[in-house]
């Protein structure tokens, strides 16, 4: 899925922005959100 540290950083957004759905956007500003 993701490294080590992506996947740390990436679990603390899930977990804030799931709702939302900015995870990508904040773990991912690649994506077009």
């Amino acid at each position: 899925m993701v490294h080590s540290g992506e996947a740390r950083c990436a679990r603390q957004i899930v977990t804030v922005s799931n709702a939302e759905g900015k995870i990508i956007a904040y773990a991912r500003p690649n994506y077009p959100m």
